[in-house]
């Protein structure tokens, strides 16, 4: 909740990514805007979920703050969800209260203040692959991947994860692979 608080009334800088949504935000919100205009500000990046959601937001008259707040919870919260399965996965207990304190403290607080896509994406992708290798719920997994990935491209590397689950546990040679995939999938997008 304080991270929500702190992304609707931090004064941003006006290179961060945040300063972007406000931007289309404002764009959105004019009353004049045509049918090629709303077009064309869709098309600037493929993070078209967020564009969206900023266009509905921006015609039902909800202030930008709104989609701020709520992603950041949404993030935070599936963060920490992740975190409490996999405890009880593996100790078969809930975790402890001062737990989620650590949790909260590895998360970017700078990621969250400046951009929100990656970092919300990211939040998505960690719930995908605990669904992926821990529930056997590869639909669903990819089904969270295909969304992350419509809000920040960077979440399109996961749509590896056939590769990445047959690999056998040689460190060296599968560092090797994902980072050829990282480097393969960052060369091919625009």
């Amino acid at each position: 909740m304080i991270y929500a608080i702190t992304v609707t009334v931090y004064p941003f800088p006006p290179d961060f990514d945040i300063s972007r949504f406000v931007s289309f935000y404002t764009e959105f919100s004019r009353p004049d805007l045509t049918w090629d205009e709303t077009v064309g500000l869709l098309k600037v990046s493929p993070d078209i979920i967020s564009r969206l959601l900023e266009l509905s937001l921006a015609k039902m008259g909800i202030p930008v703050h709104f989609f701020f707040f709520s992603v950041t919870w949404l993030t935070i919260f599936l963060f920490l969800l992740v975190f409490r399965l996999l405890h009880v996965h593996y100790r078969k207990k809930e975790p402890e209260m001062w737990m989620f304190v650590f949790v909260l403290m590895s998360v970017s607080v700078p990621a969250v203040l400046s951009g929100i896509r990656n970092i919300h994406a990211l939040s998505v992708v960690s719930l995908a692959l605990y669904l992926f290798f821990y529930r056997n719920r590869k639909t669903a997994a990819y089904l969270l991947i295909g969304y992350a990935s419509l809000f920040h491209f960077s979440c399109y590397i996961f749509f590896f994860l056939p590769v990445v689950h047959r690999l056998k546990r040689n460190g060296v040679r599968n560092m090797i692979i994902l980072s050829s995939l990282g480097f393969m999938t960052a060369a091919l997008l625009p």
